[in-house]
């Protein structure tokens, strides 16, 4: 999987998790979001994946501490536009929330997507400066 794939999956499991959260603050811990012994490699991809969130306006960051176990965690809310983001449409009836939970989820995505992961990246950014 390429380091785009990668930080499309990170993207769509963070997103959908602090969705189901409604708006109350998230503990996120990289442990549960990588692999047991996951690399430091790895884990710089989950807080990089983090930050680029939250410079997108899609979560609010409260705080990030190291786990004591070489991980790390943030405490994270989606922001009214990251709500607003989850409702846009893709294509035809999918939303950005739909096609995000089936990611995070690893159901299949609806066809005629195209290169579905960047275009996942690439939704988040277009709608955010739409």
């Amino acid at each position: 999987m390429s380091k785009r794939d990668e930080s499309a999956v990170m993207v769509a499991k963070l997103v959908n998790q602090l969705a189901e959260n409604g708006v109350a603050k998230t503990e996120v811990a990289s442990r549960d979001f990588l692999p047991d012994g996951a690399s430091q490699g790895q884990i710089q991809t989950f807080t990089d994946t983090v930050k680029w969130l939250e410079h997108e306006g899609v979560v609010r960051d409260g705080d990030s501490y190291s786990d004591g176990l070489g991980g790390v965690v943030f405490d994270l809310a989606l922001t009214s536009r990251g709500f607003w983001l989850l409702e846009q449409k893709l294509s035809g009836d999918l939303t950005l929330g739909r096609a995000v939970a089936s990611i995070s989820k690893n159901e299949p995505i609806p066809t005629g997507l195209g290169d579905f992961f960047g275009g996942l990246l690439g939704a988040f950014t277009k709608s955010y400066t739409s």
